[in-house]
């Protein structure tokens, strides 16, 4: 008897460590199912240009659409620093002032918000942004420049009905591409999106490659339409 009970007692002891091992495992398993599902429910909503499309309420609020409000891309061109001084003359680029970067470049995107509901509404553009690859960048928070560049939308104000078309000004920097030539001489030509959320799921719309300045500015002089 003497014999028996310390070998039943190693028994007991492997069943309940294969017991725990699988439940470890088990457990484990339903973790990284967990992880899996919730990947594959990031979704990416793409839009082409001309393409209206509800203006979301930030970068992390894809499902908080800015009731009736929506955003149409109709263009985008570059500017080098030379271009950006003949547009809003006097202009000096902070960051290459602070010499935190040398050169800079400016994409301007063309946007028409209309208003469809039946109350006023101001949309927020300050969570807009522009991606190509790794590189992202905001919309140009100075107020003075967005008025500068959009002297005929005093503001952003909606009444019922009411659409506006507006310039939104985006910076890229050299430092922002490592000082790699091929990467900085080639920006714009990868695949430019404008993203108006990234969380729960992207909403981006494609922008493709931009244009001639000249050409989207002459197709502005449509800022305020009732």
């Amino acid at each position: 008897m003497s014999k028996r009970r310390p070998r039943q007692a190693r028994h007991l002891i492997c069943l309940i460590a294969a017991l725990v091992t699988i439940a470890a495992c088990y457990m484990v398993g339903m973790r990284v199912s967990q992880v899996n599902t919730a990947v594959t429910q990031h979704r990416v909503h793409t839009h082409e240009l001309l393409d209206p499309v509800a203006l979301v309420g930030g970068p992390q609020a894809a499902t908080e659409a800015v009731d009736g409000v929506t955003l149409t891309a109709l263009g985008c061109a570059l500017a080098d620093q030379n271009e950006m001084g003949k547009l809003l003359p006097g202009y000096r680029d902070g960051m290459i002032t602070a010499g935190a970067a040398s050169d800079v470049k400016f994409l301007l995107v063309r946007l028409r918000l209309v208003n469809g509901s039946d109350e006023n509404r101001t949309p927020d553009l300050n969570s807009l942004a522009v991606q190509e690859g790794a590189w992202h960048n905001g919309i140009d928070p100075d107020p003075a420049i967005f008025r500068a560049m959009n002297p005929q939308a005093s503001t952003l104000e909606l009444q019922p009905g009411q659409s506006k078309e507006v310039l939104a000004v985006f910076e890229a920097y050299d430092t922002q591409f490592g000082f790699k030539t091929a990467a900085w001489d080639g920006f714009g030509g990868r695949g430019l999106e404008l993203v108006l959320a990234t969380y729960p799921d992207k909403v981006c719309i494609t922008l493709g490659r931009p244009g001639i300045l000249a050409e989207l500015e002459s197709a502005g002089g449509k800022g305020e339409n009732q």
